[in-house]
């Protein structure tokens, strides 16, 4: 006696050569668009560091006006500091920072200023303008400026 092969309705599947050959397309089409993905990355974490230096230098700026006195933008190794006054005085303590009042940069990003920290002073404009580079993993690096007015922008 021969078995009868019963087929429903409705009843379909795919063959183990098919779905090996779409594990294969799957496989070699990841394995191409790796290269982008490793190069990627690294510039858009600078970005991304850079854009959050931006936001902190505003954050300085909007705490010069509400405190009404002069904010300096320090830059320490592994993160900055806002210190009140004309970069003497005393590190403001507030979200996001440690007891010592220390914003840190995450992993692989550094910055530094020159030299020149910008600050901010009660009307919103800068009393010292100032550049911070934002350096990234790979090495490559941007830079925030801040202008006597007071702007803050990614050239």
């Amino acid at each position: 006696m021969r078995a009868r092969r019963v087929k429903y309705a409705g009843q379909r599947g795919f063959t183990l050569p098919e779905l090996l050959a779409t594990i294969a397309v799957i496989i070699i089409m990841s394995l191409a668009g790796l290269p982008f993905l490793l190069t990627y990355l690294p510039s858009v974490t600078l970005a991304w560091a850079t854009r959050d230096m931006q936001s902190a230098l505003n954050r300085a700026k909007l705490l010069a006006v509400t405190t009404r006195q002069n904010i300096c933008v320090q830059v320490i190794p592994g993160g900055y500091k806002f210190l009140t006054g004309n970069c003497v005085g005393t590190s403001w303590k507030g979200p996001g920072t440690d007891s010592g009042g220390t914003f840190w940069l995450p992993n692989n990003i550094t910055a530094s200023d020159g030299g020149t920290s910008p600050i901010f002073t009660k009307f919103g404009t800068a009393s010292q303008a100032g550049t911070i580079t934002v350096t990234g993993p790979g090495g490559q690096s941007r830079t925030v400026s801040v202008s006597a007015m007071g702007q803050i922008a990614i050239p």
